[in-house]
Order: structure tokens, then C-alpha cells, then sequence
């Protein structure tokens, strides 16, 4: 019988902090929504801003760009999304709910 191996928890819970990486800024929760492309290859740059007083109203944010690394990917959406949140980032913007 196969031997199962574990993954220490705290190698888990890097994993999942960069996935789930959010942050509170000028009155908007800025949450990276990064995801694996085949074509052209790499991680997204795509985020979803809300207002920290209301869960609705939300937007999503997104970008061409494509980087390497899931962590990479992750800094530049939040770099991208405080950027989007001061009115100095040119996006692609959809509603939602």
C-alpha cells in the first residue's frame, strides 16, 4: 500500500495566504482574482474592489498582463488595484453585484 505523504500546515497556509490575499484601502477591500492562463502562459492580472461599508456594489478589474509566478501575479494585482482605487490606473472594468 502507498505511503500518503503530508504537507506540513505551515506550507498549507503559506498556499493558501497567497491565494486569499486581500487589503483594506482608502475604504475599499482589494482582492487579487488571479488565474492560470494557457495562452499566452501565466498568471492574470484581475481584481476585485469593493467598498468596505457594503459587500455590493462591487467591481471587477483587470489588465493584460500576464506574469510568471502566482505570488508575482498576486503583488501586481494589489499594486494594481490601489492604483485603480486613486484614479490613476487605466482598466478594463465589469460591474457586478
Amino acid at each position: 500500500m502507498a505511503r500518503r505523504t503530508r504537507v506540513p500546515i505551515r506550507r498549507r497556509e503559506r498556499r493558501l495566504r497567497v491565494a486569499r490575499r486581500r487589503i483594506e484601502y482608502n475604504g475599499y477591500v482589494i482582492e487579487p482574482t488571479t488565474r492560470l492562463k494557457d495562452d499566452p502562459h501565466g498568471w492574470t492580472l484581475e481584481v476585485r474592489i469593493t467598498p468596505t461599508d457594503s459587500s455590493a456594489g462591487g467591481r471587477r478589474c483587470r489588465a493584460p498582463n500576464t506574469y510568471p509566478t502566482k505570488e508575482l501575479a498576486v503583488e501586481r494585482c494589489l499594486r494594481f488595484g490601489r492604483r485603480v482605487v486613486d484614479g490613476k490606473a487605466v482598466q478594463k472594468v465589469d460591474r457586478t453585484k
